[in-house]
């Protein structure tokens, strides 16, 4: 059996962690108060539903750009690349349609309203429309036909093998 050295200690966070002077002392209702918030899957879409998205989707028929949309700089390029889906949740509700069925994600709704990173919805849009969606689209294509190569590519490796055997 095995026993500590020193006697048990609270430990946490907070000055309701101190230690007492000796064993008489009672310790004090904690000062944190602890809230929660729900949230709530608004909408999503599966790996595998972007898999078959994305195999129907023709690259050639995305253009590059929209005709009046101008040069998309590098901070638009790094929105696209980190913040564009977290608007596209905040923006874009279930009831319109998918823009991006063939990236795989989750939307959650809660009890506030969403601010968009890029400030409003109409800038959003643009951004989405002008410098993100061809990019993003090409990017999932080639990843989501990567993996399902790679676990059919595995799934061939591991039958030769027992084969071999």
């Amino acid at each position: 059996m095995v026993r500590p050295i020193s006697g048990a200690k609270s430990v946490g966070i907070g000055p309701s962690n101190v230690s007492r002077a000796n064993a008489s002392e009672r310790w004090g209702e904690p000062d944190v108060v602890v809230q929660y918030e729900e949230y709530f899957v608004e909408h999503d879409v599966s790996t595998a539903d972007a898999r078959k998205a994305a195999a129907l989707l023709k690259l050639d028929n995305i253009p590059a750009t929209i005709v009046g949309c101008g040069v998309c700089s590098q901070r638009d390029m790094e929105y696209c690349e980190t913040r564009v889906l977290a608007d596209h949740c905040c923006c874009e509700r279930q009831f319109i349609p998918e823009p991006f069925p063939w990236l795989p994600h989750t939307c959650y709704v809660g009890p506030h309203r969403c601010r968009p990173l890029a400030h409003d919805c109409v800038r959003y849009v643009r951004l989405r429309d002008c410098c993100c969606y061809k990019k993003l689209a090409e990017r999932w294509k080639s990843i989501l036909s990567k993996s399902s190569r790679l676990r059919a590519g595995g799934a061939a490796l591991l039958l030769w093998v027992l084969l071999l055997l």
